[in-house]
């Protein structure tokens, strides 16, 4: 699948490695120093490491499979800042709240949200508002099963679930 066809699984994985990459370059001064506390070792994970993951999430149209990889990757971050093993067995829910941190579908709805406040206080006439609200005026969307749009997405956080 590529990105002419609407998915965001290439954008998605796309995220993953430049996080990780920029996870792996402060391993030596930042994950592996000591003198540094939990606290600033996983404010340092959220500035650097997870608003790159996250960049441009505001607009994602996330299905549970993204939600649940990106987690992933979270949670193996933080895993690896906590110093705790697989061998441990701590669950996830542990290891978020030891960190002081949420989860991954949060921060990616707190950010969506965030944005969608924004166009619904836009004036009337800006064109991004207008296809915000706008329909088609030719064209059927598939009856079998549609993709979901951005307004979708929204909806499904409103009524608790992610599709």
């Amino acid at each position: 699948m590529g990105q002419l066809d609407g998915s965001l699984d290439a954008e998605i994985f796309t995220h993953i490695q430049k996080a990780s990459v920029a996870f792996r370059k402060l391993e030596e001064r930042v994950w592996s120093d000591h003198r540094l506390t939990i606290k600033t070792r996983v404010d340092v994970y959220m500035a650097c490491v997870v608003t790159v993951l996250l960049y441009a999430a505001e607009i994602w149209t996330t299905h549970q499979r993204h939600i649940k990889v990106l987690d992933h990757f979270h949670l193996k971050c933080l895993r690896k800042i906590l110093n705790i093993k697989c061998q441990m067995c701590i669950p996830d829910t542990e290891v978020l709240e030891k960190a002081q941190c949420p989860n991954l579908e949060i921060m990616v709805t707190t950010v969506q949200l965030r944005w969608t406040g924004h166009i619904v206080r836009m004036s009337d006439d800006r064109l991004l508002k207008r296809l915000f609200y706008g329909e088609l005026a030719s064209g059927k969307r598939p009856q079998h099963k549609p993709r979901m749009r951005y307004k979708d997405g929204l909806k499904s956080i409103s009524e608790g679930y992610r599709y």
